[in-house]
């Protein structure tokens, strides 16, 4: 089995971005069979308010610096 971690950059400010993060995960945790590719997600989130503990392997970070993508991609690297 082979691990390969992913880092995802958050910015859920609404309902719609938090959607879209969330369909992110679940279409790459959907794409490989996990028994030959194990995904772990690095989800650096923007809101504080937000987790995403019902997805198993991930780890949600919040920053306390204002968001920036190439900021936030330092982070989670």
């Amino acid at each position: 089995m082979r691990h390969v971690d992913m880092v995802i950059v958050s910015w859920a400010k609404n309902d719609e971005l938090l959607q879209d993060t969330k369909n992110g995960l679940d279409t790459l945790f959907d794409s490989e069979d996990e028994n030959v590719i194990k995904f772990h997600a690095y989800i650096i989130e923007s809101n504080p308010e937000i987790n995403y503990d019902e997805y198993n392997d991930t780890v949600t970070i919040h920053p306390t610096e204002e968001f920036g993508y190439h900021k936030y991609l330092n982070i989670g690297r």
